[in-house]
């Protein structure tokens, strides 16, 4: 059986657990907005956990020799975040 040679992730909500933000807004009462985001992520960067399972499964692709890519929507100017 062959294995994939690429794997590719969408990083925020898929690798990057985000949910402090999502709950924060949803508490407040307020509604997801691009700018409250881009705000929020620059903000909290230390704040930002990885969504379980997702090291272990980079780790693991990573081992067997799977290039593994990462995709955002994120702003060009928000991307180091």
């Amino acid at each position: 059986r062959a294995l994939a040679e690429d794997v590719v992730l969408d990083l925020d909500e898929t690798v990057l657990d985000n949910s402090l933000f999502q709950s924060g807004i949803t508490v407040r009462g307020e509604r997801f907005s691009d700018e409250a985001f881009n705000r929020w992520i620059n903000e909290h960067r230390d704040d930002v956990a990885l969504v379980p399972g997702s090291k272990s499964f980079i780790n693991g692709a990573t081992a067997l020799g799977i290039r593994v890519y990462y995709i955002t929507n994120r702003p060009e100017t928000e991307r180091e975040a």
